[in-house]
């Protein structure tokens, strides 16, 4: 499997929204193991809640600049 990079955002936001993430999700037992399956918690975050995250964020952003 190809190394997972943080991509737009950089390491540090990569650590905050992976932290905002597992607040939400995972603590709160939202997000289960079963919805994870066949990924663990980490790859579910990193591999799908990470990067849908981070394209909502930039659309906001760009709907803010360009209404």
């Amino acid at each position: 499997m190809a190394l997972c990079l943080p991509g737009y955002y950089g390491p540090k936001e990569l650590a905050v929204i992976l932290t905002a993430l597992t607040d939400m999700f995972v603590k709160t037992k939202i997000l289960t193991i079963n919805l994870c399956a066949p990924q663990s918690f980490s790859q579910y975050l990193t591999q799908v809640l990470v990067p849908e995250t981070a394209i909502l964020d930039l659309l906001q952003r760009i709907l803010i600049i360009f209404p």
